[in-house]
Order: C-alpha cells, then sequence, then structure tokens
C-alpha cells in the first residue's frame, strides 16, 4: 500500500485515471456488492428514467426553483471544454472563427476529449471584478441558496440548444436530486459532475459522483446549512493556528477568515479555483485515500509555501488578493504533490467528530 501511495501522489497516468479512481476509492467494491446508489434504486435506466419524467410524484418531483438552478450552471461550469461547445460552437471553430488555444488545449486520452485549459476558472459568476472579490460576504451566507437570477425569470436555454456536456451533467445531477432528497442540488456540485465526465461515461461518472458523496459521505458537504463544510473550515482555521502560528495571527490582525479563501477547496474540491493541473492532482489524492485530508495537507503546504510573502502584505484588500491566487505559486505541480503536500503533516484535530473525514 505504501508503494501504491507514492505512485498515487507522483501523479496517476492520464489514460488510467478513469479506472483508478473507480478502484482507488471503493466505487468498484461497491459496485460488485450491489451497494451502488443506482442498483438500490431499481437500476441506473430506471432511475434515469425517474429523475428526467417530471411530474408531481413525491417520489421523483424535484422542484422547479432546483432545477432552474441546475439549469443555470450547466453552461458556466466549464464553458471552454469541448464538452461544453455547442454544436454552433464547435461549427465557428471549425471555420476559424474561435481561439482554438482559448478554448481547448489539453487531450484526455482517457475519455476521448479534450480537457479544460490549466488556468484557474472563475466562470462560476461569483465575481465580477476585483473590488468584489474583497468585499463579498462570507461564502457560508450565500453557497447553496437560489441564484437570484432564477427568481427573477431569467430564461432557460432550450435542452435541444444544449451541448453534450451539458446534457449529461443535467441527467446526473437530476438523477442524483431524485435519489437524495434532502441535498438534492446545491451550488458547486456541478463542478465535480462535470469533471467526471471529463474522464468516464455518464453511467460510470454517476456511480462514482454518487459513491463520492453517499459512499464516502461527502454530501454532508452540500445539505442545507452545509454543516460539514463549516466543520472543515473550523478545523483548518485551527490547523493553521497550530502549524502555522505567524501566519495565522496575521490573517486574525486582517480580519480574514478561512471562508474567505478556502470555500471552494472543499465545496468544488478546487476544480474552480485552481489551475486545472494542481485540481485534478488533488481529486487524485481525495479518491485515494477516500477522505478530505488531502485538502488539509494541500491547504497547509500551500500556506507554507506562500507563508513570508502573506506576512508582508499589510493591507487585508491585497492579501485577500494573494489569497485567492495561492496556486499560482506552484510552478511544478508534480514536485509540491509528491514531496510538499505529501510530507505535510497535520496537528491533532480539535473536533474528534471529523475523524470520519480527517485520518
Amino acid at each position: 500500500r505504501r508503494r501504491i501511495k507514492r505512485r498515487i501522489y507522483k501523479g496517476i497516468p492520464e489514460p488510467m485515471r478513469c479506472i483508478v479512481w473507480q478502484v482507488v476509492s471503493g466505487c468498484r467494491a461497491a459496485i460488485r456488492q450491489g451497494q451502488d446508489v443506482a442498483r438500490l434504486q431499481g437500476g441506473y435506466d430506471a432511475l434515469k428514467s425517474r429523475a428526467l419524467a417530471g411530474g408531481s410524484d413525491c417520489s421523483t418531483y424535484i422542484p422547479q426553483h432546483t432545477d432552474n438552478q441546475i439549469n443555470l450552471d450547466l453552461p458556466r461550469t466549464f464553458p471552454r471544454h469541448i464538452l461544453w461547445s455547442s454544436p454552433s460552437d464547435r461549427d465557428s471553430r471549425d471555420d476559424g472563427g474561435g481561439d482554438d488555444d482559448d478554448a481547448t488545449s489539453k487531450w484526455h486520452p482517457a475519455s476521448g476529449t479534450i480537457g479544460e485549459r490549466d488556468e484557474p476558472t472563475t466562470e462560476s459568476g461569483a465575481f465580477e471584478n476585483e473590488s468584489e472579490k474583497v468585499t463579498t460576504p462570507s461564502p457560508l451566507d450565500t453557497v447553496g441558496t437560489m441564484s437570484l437570477e432564477s427568481q427573477s425569470g431569467s430564461p432557460m436555454k432550450p435542452r435541444h440548444h444544449c451541448s453534450i456536456g451539458e446534457e449529461h451533467l443535467y441527467t446526473l445531477l437530476r438523477m442524483y436530486a431524485t435519489y437524495d432528497t434532502d441535498v438534492q442540488y446545491c451550488q458547486s456540485m456541478n463542478f465535480i459532475g462535470g469533471m467526471l465526465l471529463m474522464y468516464l461515461p455518464i453511467e460510470q461518472a454517476f456511480s462514482l459522483f454518487s459513491h463520492l458523496l453517499v459512499g464516502l459521505d461527502f454530501r454532508r458537504l452540500y445539505l442545507p446549512g452545509l454543516p460539514l463544510l463549516r466543520e472543515c473550515l473550523d478545523e483548518l482555521t485551527f490547523q493553521i493556528k497550530r502549524c502555522l502560528p505567524r501566519l495565522a495571527k496575521h490573517l486574525v490582525r486582517a480580519g480574514i477568515e478561512s471562508s474567505l479563501f478556502a470555500t471552494q477547496w472543499f465545496l468544488t474540491l478546487g476544480l474552480d479555483q485552481l489551475q486545472f493541473s494542481l485540481a485534478i492532482r488533488l481529486v487524485d489524492l481525495i479518491f485515494y485515500e477516500r477522505c478530505l485530508t488531502p485538502i488539509f495537507r494541500f491547504a497547509l503546504a500551500l500556506l507554507r509555501k506562500c507563508q513570508s510573502s502573506l506576512i508582508q502584505k499589510r493591507d487585508s484588500t491585497e492579501l485577500m488578493y494573494a489569497l485567492r491566487r495561492l496556486s499560482e505559486s506552484v510552478d511544478d505541480v508534480d514536485s509540491f504533490i509528491s514531496t510538499e503536500v505529501m510530507r505535510t503533516k497535520l496537528a491533532r484535530l480539535s473536533n474528534a467528530k471529523l475523524k470520519k473525514y480527517i485520518r
């Protein structure tokens, strides 16, 4: 097992990622034992039919505001990925009307698709300019609530005009919302589902998605009130205080809480904030360790790497700006993950209830 761990931290070969994720996460074992969500719901096709049937049957009904929110988030998940390109977008690029480098640049052999460009995405619509990034209320006050757009009558894109990625992600999210009536859908889940669809056929992507949320119980991140997210952010604050005391004091003086820069690391596994090559390596570790420990080690390693420059920033606005761009300091992803992240140790947990998620 130690040898496997070293190999995982060195990086899973791109063509093998779709297989390795399913095996190391325990998803394949759950399917063999008949404990996967689709099997428990009568099979994938049966659950899909219920999810897409609509109607007001209490066993399958998804509220309109939830469906609206899913529709709003579909096109802004990975908009530069080829799966999210509409037929007209692809035609325009074929005719020379688009920038191929800006649209897509990485070939994913595992899925036969081209991957998201290696730069942080800000398509979630959370921030429009730099001043808003600093003055925005804590994400805990807004994550998981219905967007104002969905209440203002913003027209939904007709389903026949959707890209392949939007169609598959819509199906995946509707299926999960049908199964888990307590969570249904929370903004940020779309990034995880979209990432899985880059590597896996939709049926396998749904199995792995539901295993992550149900089998590993990450669903508590998205329950109303975001209970696990709040506990993790409190624990991260404690770990920074114990492992990086100088930086912790500096953040307290600046009035900056962990929720202002680390919320999306937990909710989207960093997929909407970090460059894709770094975020996907973090996902590798989460599937392998089957817990949230890699996010804590990643956060501490990144903060330690940038600690000196962060402490030198006296202006809170400038400090917040730097915290949101911590990943830009990582020039060599392989070295950072296999050495700095792997060697980072956590202090003893302050919340014993988190032992299930942080091992």
